[in-house]
């Protein structure tokens, strides 16, 4: 089959709504299946003379179908109309078992592709109820007939059991077929999108990780280069004061890197009173002009000794404020 005439029946069936849930897709196959199955079995019902009960309940059934086939195929809250379906379905089935010879006939096989499709689009609340709605039905239906409760309209012959039976199979095993190949489909789709997405992450995490890897050597051979000179780096933050400094720094004044901590303030009691007024005012003079300030001052040590100090302040992000 060509993907053009693939693409055309899934137009005719599903809409312009393929690509939805899969919620919608199992709930427009349950329904556009249940109305072929319909159409065929009352074709076949009629071929062999079937009873007037059991042709007003395909009938009715078929109309049930038609009604729900065309709000989940174009209606956006389509999946409000499911617990009725479910509802209008049982009790059409349970009417259908007194008019098609009951568990003699076929029509515990239209239970069981009811219970599947509707089991599968309900919400969660309501899945134990559509089971034991199904399975009390089922068993008191059976109850019922095999102690003859009520009288349920037997097959006129052997052959038109053998029609009925053999139709109502070959109907069960095609429905389950597609519903199983719709859910197949998007679950092999899903997992091949996932399988993309991973391939996709799985290199970013790679790109990622050359980068923090070319990060790793830059800051080693930043660190080496800065040990070699005696140099370190001092990042203020002015508008809460805090402080960064690279591991270099507080060793030049003595003070362990695991331990050391310092603010703005800190820095500026620590500097030498006599320095403390240029250094302030060249400073300022970094902030209000964003140009590159050499600085000269004397800073005190973990030992209490003063330590000449040469800074280059400037500059390097105003906040948006």
């Amino acid at each position: 089959m060509s993907s053009a005439f693939r693409s055309f029946i899934k137009q005719l069936i599903f809409g312009n709504k393929f690509e939805d849930s899969l919620t919608r897709k199992i709930h427009v196959s349950m329904t556009f299946l249940l109305m072929i199955i319909m159409a065929i079995s009352l074709v076949s019902n009629l071929l062999v003379s079937m009873n007037f009960v059991s042709n007003i309940a395909v009938i009715l059934g078929l109309l049930t179908c038609v009604y729900f086939y065309r709000h989940a195929r174009n209606s956006e809250d389509f999946q409000k109309t499911v617990p009725s379906f479910f509802v209008i379905s049982l009790l059409l089935l349970s009417f259908g078992w007194y008019g098609n010879a009951g568990f003699d006939g076929n029509i515990q096989y239209f239970m069981i592709i009811c219970f599947f499709a509707t089991y599968l689009v309900v919400k969660k609340t309501i899945k134990k109820i559509v089971f034991l709605s199904y399975s009390f039905a089922i068993v008191v239906l059976s109850f019922a007939q095999f102690y003859e409760l009520f009288p349920v309209i037997a097959y006129d012959s052997p052959f038109q059991r053998f029609v009925d039976v053999t139709v109502g199979v070959v109907l069960c095993i095609f429905f389950m077929y597609f519903l199983m190949n719709i859910i197949i489909e998007t679950y092999t789709k899903e997992n091949n999108l996932l399988h993309i997405a991973n391939t996709s992450l799985h290199d970013i995490n790679e790109q990622v990780s050359r980068s923090n890897n070319e990060i790793r050597v830059t800051s080693d051979r930043l660190t080496l280069a800065l040990e070699a000179a005696n140099q370190a780096w001092y990042d203020v933050n002015i508008a809460t004061g805090e402080v960064q400094v690279s591991k270099e720094y507080p060793t030049m004044l003595g003070y362990s890197p695991d331990n050391f901590t310092t603010d703005l303030q800190n820095w500026l009691d620590n500097i030498h009173p006599d320095d403390k007024e240029t250094l302030v005012h060249k400073f300022s003079l970094t902030l209000s002009s964003g140009q590159t300030q050499m600085m000269e001052y004397r800073r005190k040590t973990q030992q209490g000794e003063w330590l000449w100090l040469q800074s280059n302040g400037k500059v390097v992000e105003y906040s948006v404020e």
